[in-house]
């Protein structure tokens, strides 16, 4: 009786380097075929800030959403979901979340004056609620729309007014 001394035999090794080249090839087919698809993913995503200012939606900072809390007639849009809204949200905001847009909107479309300054914000900065809620608002022809990029995690870690 023959012991094998050698436990990943020469097949194995085969089957290994096959493998390998499978997923190459593989991932060689994924990258051309997304460099000439129509709804390509980038393979660097973009800072969010360069992402809105190729929209022509215009951002502000902490400090200056800060400030424009403390003015009357500014109104913050929490583009959050509802759960995420309930739980805390900056002071005074109102919850209109992107994902229910059409359900949403009808309601609050009294509290929206179309010439109001209007400041939208969603999680933080990784989240795109706020630019998609900012891209429906302007699409219905809102004239001064903001997006706080830093969103609900930098005023929280501020310590700003919440509730």
């Amino acid at each position: 009786m023959a012991l094998n001394s050698n436990p990943m035999g020469i097949t194995d090794r085969f089957k290994f380097n096959e493998i390998c080249i499978i997923i190459g090839i593989s991932c060689c087919i994924g990258m051309v075929f997304n460099l000439f698809w129509i709804n390509r993913v980038p393979f660097i995503t973009p800072p969010k800030a360069e992402m809105y200012a190729k929209r022509d939606i215009p951002t502000i900072s902490l400090e200056e959403t800060r400030e424009k809390l403390d003015r009357h007639g500014i109104i913050f849009l929490d583009a959050r979901g509802v759960a995420d809204y309930e739980l805390k949200h900056i002071k005074g905001a109102l919850n209109l979340p992107v994902s229910y847009f059409d359900l949403y909107y009808p309601k609050m479309k009294k509290f929206l004056p179309m010439d109001a300054e209007i400041v939208v914000y969603c999680e933080g900065e990784e989240c795109g609620a706020s630019l998609h809620l900012a891209e429906e608002l302007i699409a219905m022809q809102y004239k001064n729309v903001l997006v706080f990029l830093g969103g609900w995690v930098e005023w929280n870690k501020a310590g700003y007014p919440a509730e």
